[in-house]
């Protein structure tokens, strides 16, 4: 197994190309520019008072999505053994390759306009709050903290998904940091200033 992962790695790459050739992700369609997004995501999280918090990300999120057999062999992976080629074709939604974030945000879109009518205040605010796998909102109001989390959690594992790693400048139980500096989107966050930087 392990001789099998460490060949995958060298031969698996979706980037790669031949000269003068395309690469596999210059041929998949991406999808939607989704880094377009951040500044609306920050700008919304920016006006939560001093209870802001984000699960970090949702734990191992593209091998949570199945390829649809049809399209499996988009995601070949040819591999030498021996003098014989073995054909392999990914059942799971494959990290690195462009098409990848796209489709994460499509079902996390389509999970949370789906849910419950109790919870379609909720399922809006989370659809607009993640960036492909990372969730970035929060509370007005400290006592609302531990309701929000519970709920949140509760409406993605509906898509067995699993939101991890909660932080907050505010600690709580189900908040794993509360203090210090975190990377949020690529910028950094001071917890305890609660201040937004580029760079230290």
């Amino acid at each position: 197994m392990m001789a099998l992962q460490l060949k995958y790695d060298q031969f698996f790459d979706a980037s790669a190309r031949v000269t003068g050739q395309s690469s596999q992700n210059d041929l998949l369609y991406k999808g939607l520019n989704l880094t377009e997004q951040i500044p609306d995501i920050l700008d919304r999280f920016l006006r939560y008072p001093r209870s802001d918090f984000l699960p970090r990300d949702i734990e191992k999120a593209f091998l949570q999505l199945g390829i649809t057999p049809n399209h499996r062999d988009f995601l070949r992976l040819f591999y030498p053994d021996e003098g014989e080629e073995i054909v392999y074709r990914h059942c799971r939604v494959v990290f690195g390759v462009s098409s990848s974030p796209f489709l994460l945000a499509a079902v996390l879109a389509h999970l949370l306009e789906n849910v419950p009518v109790d919870d379609t205040q909720l399922g809006s605010k989370l659809k607009f709050s993640f960036y492909i796998d990372n969730c970035v909102t929060g509370v007005n109001d400290i006592a609302q903290q531990e309701k929000f989390v519970l709920r949140s959690k509760e409406i993605l594992s509906r898509g067995c998904f699993n939101l991890r790693n909660w932080e907050s400048n505010v600690e709580s139980k189900h908040i794993s940091k509360s203090t210090g500096t975190t990377k949020l989107l690529g910028i950094i966050w001071d917890l305890d200033k609660d201040t937004l930087k580029c760079k230290n």
